[in-house]
């Protein structure tokens, strides 16, 4: 679904104004067609639902990201403090 590639994909902001965006046009194309209270509240739990998973699914690849970077960072500090060990124990 698109509002979930779009929540997954874009900034907050820009998620953000896609909800509010659809907050508006999924009422009105309802209302406009079928007029029904059920369906409109399907509809909403739906969209609401796919935004959710997609902000989700943005949050954890952003904190992968993260704990890659302190991976990193850790495997960067051990290699210098075994070089530091290794020319020490040379002199």
């Amino acid at each position: 679904m698109i509002v979930h590639t779009v929540a997954a994909q874009s900034s907050a902001r820009k998620g953000l104004a896609t909800g509010l965006l659809l907050l508006v046009a999924v009422p009105v194309g309802l209302w406009l067609n079928s007029r029904s209270p059920g369906e409109l509240t399907c509809s909403f739990s739906v969209f609401a639902a796919a935004y959710v998973f997609g902000r989700l699914t943005d949050a954890r690849r952003r904190d992968r990201r993260v704990e890659a970077e302190r991976a990193a960072a850790r495997e960067r500090a051990r290699i210098a403090r075994e070089m530091h060990d290794i020319r020490k124990a040379r002199t």
